[in-house]
């Protein structure tokens, strides 16, 4: 089960989804899981844990407490806290710790504002300044290996803030430029570079004489502490602010056309993810956005929103995600209510109340674990029954207060699903929030559209092309099967993928199909409905192109409509005059599925259950 370490604010343990706070023990063992997590991927050797455990007068048998301390912490994290010949190690490489967020977050601000893109660079600014707000193990005693923790986190928010100042000033916010300068000042009254920041900010906002004044209370400080001036780039923005000119003109450079890198999980998927990123980018600026990604199963919806939640999360974005599946159609809010109970699971209990304001009712009647945490006198009708207009407007005002701290994305996959009540909450935050930095993106199959999105919003995902196969079969070492290989799936993602693994098993793609290709091909099918299943079944022996007129003629009462379907779900395409399977796959896995005695009442040939591949190499 993935771990969740939180050095900033105080040291908590979570696991899980949404995450549940785990017990860490007391005393020496919390000391011990303190020292190797601040320390993580790094051996801590064996005398440095002595010293912060029992400073200059540790016990004869150290080693040995030391020992039964890491078996406690194994008991709760496992094999991830090794033992070396020289000391012990925390492994993280699979958790997710937020000290280590924080930090990419800063590197990928650097990354996006050398790239032009100041935007995404000072939403990832401030999300990491938000996170480094909270202090290193902040209620922990300082102890000497604290300390110097805490001296590479100090130079660490130094740099978040220059970072969150300067991309403020690149999106011309300059009262958001001005708070970060003035919080770094009060850290370090003596930060010149925080001064000369506050200088341009008071500047550019029209206000130069606080600005000047600024110039004054920094020459004072230097002077009565130091005894010496400001230096000669503090002197010259002085100068030019007093000329009124504009102090160090930021040189914007050009945005790349895109910025997307094409992520190897997901090959031939260059293209929505090029769509998303400008989706996220624009609703960052501040121009609510929404993407309906449609696809049949299989075609890697979720991989591609899974790839786009990555992306919002590295560039500061603050991600609620959902998931509808069958059974939730009934449940009303149930996928928004799983997003909210991760966001506030981890939330500081100051950061819930604010986001909740009047309606914590709707909060507590989202996640009844909150009724602690909110305002007293809102949550008391949580076990009431409440009107849908009031839950909607609850929810409008969680994410427009989250979106006033970090830009928003709402991810939902599987929307088709989403009960009547979500798709109504949905619809009022894309209304009602549309000049608010979120995005909402969801995932659908074909033949469904939810109302929060018009025709403009959607994106089809088409199969992988012969280059994207080949890319694949490259891969797997099986680059002289790709034609082959696409000729029998028609690029569709999922029977790719498992077509190369059942040759990379010895399986021949041109003789019987392996029973795991075609059970996937059936599961592809049987989502339709089984009227859909009974229907191509009985006209899979007309071959992989028939006429409206043939499929009826040997088809069962419904025929017609179950067609309907079938190309709705893109298991049918139109092709001129002719209907044809989306691929040969499908044709000849309806066959290979239907018992042996009943292929001939059914009018498969001998050869039916055989994928005509003409053409291909084998």
């Amino acid at each position: 089960m993935a771990m969740s370490l939180r050095l900033l604010g105080e040291f908590e343990l979570l696991t899980g989804d949404p995450p549940v706070r785990v017990a860490v023990p007391n005393g020496r063992a919390a000391t011990l899981f303190k020292l190797v997590a601040v320390r993580r991927n790094r051996v801590v050797p064996l005398d440095s844990v002595i010293d912060a455990l029992w400073a200059d007068r540790p016990p004869d048998a150290a080693a040995q407490v030391i020992s039964s301390l890491v078996s406690r912490l194994r008991r709760i994290i496992g094999r991830d806290l090794q033992r070396f010949d020289d000391g012990y190690r925390l492994d993280t490489s699979r958790w997710t710790v937020d000290l280590d967020e924080a930090v990419r977050l800063v590197q990928t601000s650097q990354r996006r504002l050398d790239a032009g893109e100041p935007a995404l660079a000072d939403a990832a600014a401030r999300r990491a300044v938000r996170l480094l707000s909270l202090g290193l193990l902040a209620g922990s005693v300082t102890t000497d290996w604290l300390a110097r923790a805490r001296t590479e986190y100090d130079a660490l928010v130094r740099q978040a803030r220059q970072l969150a100042w300067t991309t403020a000033d690149a999106v011309g916010d300059y009262d958001r430029a001005r708070a970060f300068a003035e919080a770094a000042i009060a850290d370090d009254s003596l930060d010149e570079v925080a001064y000369r920041a506050l200088m341009t900010a008071h500047h550019r906002a029209g206000r130069p004489a606080l600005a000047l004044r600024t110039y004054m209370r920094l020459r004072n400080e230097l002077s009565e502490q130091l005894g010496t001036s400001p230096d000669r780039a503090t002197d010259q923005l002085h100068v030019g602010i007093l000329r009124g000119l504009d102090p160090e003109p930021r040189q914007k450079a050009e945005p790349h056309a895109s910025t997307v890198r094409p992520s190897r999980a997901l090959v031939g998927r260059d293209d929505v993810l090029a769509r998303s990123e400008t989706v996220w980018q624009e609703a960052v600026e501040g121009a609510g956005r929404s993407l309906l990604i449609r696809g049949t199963p299989g075609s890697g919806r979720t991989a591609v929103l899974t790839e786009i939640v990555r992306f919002a999360r590295s560039t500061g974005g603050e991600v609620l995600t959902g998931c509808c599946a069958p059974g939730t159609r009934r449940l009303p809010l149930h996928s928004l209510a799983h997003a909210f109970r991760s966001y506030y699971a981890t939330a500081h209990p100051d950061v819930i109340r604010a986001s909740v304001g009047d309606f914590g009712d709707v909060a507590c009647w989202l996640v009844p674990d909150l009724a602690e945490s909110v305002p007293a006198g809102t949550a008391h009708s949580r076990r009431a029954s409440l009107r849908r207009t009031r839950v909607v407007e609850g929810v409008v005002q969680f994410v427009a207060r989250i979106a006033s701290q970090q830009p928003v994305l709402i991810a939902l996959d599987d929307a088709g699903y989403a009960d009547p009540l979500t798709l109504s909450a949905l619809t009022a935050v894309r209304q009602r929030l549309a000049d608010a930095p979120i995005a909402l993106v969801a995932t659908t199959d074909l033949a469904f559209r939810p109302d929060p999105f018009g025709p403009a919003a959607a994106m089809c995902l088409a199969p992988l092309d012969r280059t994207a196969t080949a890319l694949l079969a490259e891969r797997s070492q099986l680059g002289h099967l790709a034609d082959s290989i696409h000729a029998l799936t028609a690029g569709h993602p999922r029977f790719v993928v498992e077509a190369l693994r059942a040759a990379r098993r010895g399986a021949d793609l041109t003789a019987e199909l392996p029973q795991s290709l075609v059970d996937a091909a059936i599961d592809r099918i049987e989502h339709a409905g089984p009227a859909v299943v009974d229907v191509l079944t009985k006209i899979a022996a007309l071959g992989l192109r028939f006429t409206g007129a043939e499929a009826v003629r040997v088809g069962p009462e419904g025929t017609v409509t179950a067609l309907r379907r079938a190309v709705d779900a893109g298991l049918l395409l139109a092709d001129g005059e002719l209907l044809a399977f989306e691929s040969e796959l499908l044709r000849a896995a309806l066959c290979a599925a239907t018992p042996t005695p009943l292929r001939p009442l059914l009018g498969f040939t001998a050869d039916a259950c055989v994928p005509a591949l003409a053409g291909t190499a084998a």
